[in-house]
């Protein structure tokens, strides 16, 4: 066999698919190195959410709303991409906070 409990690490069904949520003011190139650290390491894929700066910026003045839209659109991209198996969301600092208010079953804000 060679592997405990027959089990093959390296099976497709269980290498997991990754979506990174950037944390407060950073940008998503800084994910470059985990993301490549990822896929080394065995993730199937890896995303990095389309959050910005001064998307975070801009959130000082029209609230999360416009981030919590824009990361629920990179859940459900980074779903689809992985043929709608589970996703694993890697959220650093406040995207945590931003992955767990749009995966909530509860709206935010309305949203």
């Amino acid at each position: 066999m060679g592997y405990r409990d027959g089990v093959d690490p390296h099976s497709p069904s269980l290498r997991p698919d990754v979506l990174i949520v950037g944390g407060f003011l950073t940008e998503p190139f800084q994910y470059g190195p985990l993301r490549d650290r990822l896929l080394s390491r065995g993730a199937a894929s890896v995303a990095i959410a389309n959050v910005h700066a001064i998307d975070w910026i801009a959130a000082g003045i029209a609230g999360l709303g416009p981030l919590l839209v824009r990361t629920g659109l990179a859940v459900r991209r980074a779903h689809r991409r992985a043929g709608r198996r589970p996703l694993l969301v890697v959220g650093h600092s406040g995207g945590g906070i931003l992955a767990r208010l749009a995966l909530s079953p509860e709206p935010f804000d309305g949203r």
